[in-house]
């Protein structure tokens, strides 16, 4: 198994949920019958080609072990928000494979990038707000290739979660934690776009457009509409 993170595509979607069992506990299940209950203290399992840290994932569209997160990936993925989801668009063609990005303060966050109750609690970045930031599952991506909701069709976009946040005089460090890839065309397509809650009615659209963004919108909802499987979430649309 690789350590890159995975890529999916639209596949016939099955369910899995992850649950909290309890205090030190999760439980996860999916369709096609698979089950893995984990102890949190009291972990016991056989490695992963030799990584101490890592627990195999039941892939969603597949009744196999395929993908590794973990303990911590798990912990953070059990706490996504299904209300908000964060999406970080770069000039930058190399961020997902430098996992960091730049932003102008000018770009991240203001009021025309988020809704206006994200804006009073979390724009600021003291650290309530960066604590509730990384709560909320991210898109991070590079800028489309063209206007009009286009881009190259070999595009690669990420699902991940924000690991660190740093504030300078007038820029932002974000520093992701990829968890799977997708083709960006995904988002790009205009019924998607009404799930993802991205705009479709201008030339330049929010992802040709670098800015840290938070949207509101069901995540995992929305790409369970839009076919795609494979996605770790917090509970029913975790998939």
């Amino acid at each position: 198994m690789s350590n890159s993170p995975a890529k999916v595509a639209a596949v016939p979607v099955k369910q899995t949920n992850i649950h909290d069992t309890g205090e030190n506990s999760l439980n996860i299940a999916n369709e096609a019958g698979g089950h893995l209950q984990i102890n949190i203290e009291k972990l016991e399992y056989t490695p992963v080609n030799g990584r101490q840290d890592c627990l195999p994932f039941l892939s969603a569209s597949r009744n196999e072990l395929e993908n590794d997160y973990s303990i911590s990936d798990l912990r953070i993925i059990k706490k996504f928000s299904t209300d908000y989801y964060q999406l970080l668009v770069t000039a930058d063609e190399e961020v997902l494979n430098s996992n960091i990005i730049s932003f102008d303060s000018r770009r991240a966050l203001t009021k025309y990038y988020v809704p206006e109750e994200i804006f009073e609690r979390c724009s600021s970045l003291k650290l309530e707000g960066q604590k509730e930031l990384k709560t909320f599952p991210a898109i991070i991506c590079s800028e489309n290739t063209k206007l009009y909701g286009e881009t190259d069709p070999d595009q690669e976009c990420a699902f991940g979660y924000i690991k660190a946040i740093s504030t300078e005089y007038s820029s932002v460090k974000v520093v992701f934690k990829p968890l799977l890839t997708f083709p960006q065309s995904i988002l790009n397509d205009p019924v998607n776009a009404v799930f993802f809650n991205l705009r479709t009615d201008t030339p330049v659209r929010e992802l040709n457009h670098s800015a840290w963004y938070v949207k509101q919108a069901n995540i995992f909802e929305a790409f369970f509409q839009a076919g795609i499987s494979g996605i770790p979430g917090p509970d029913e649309r975790g998939f």
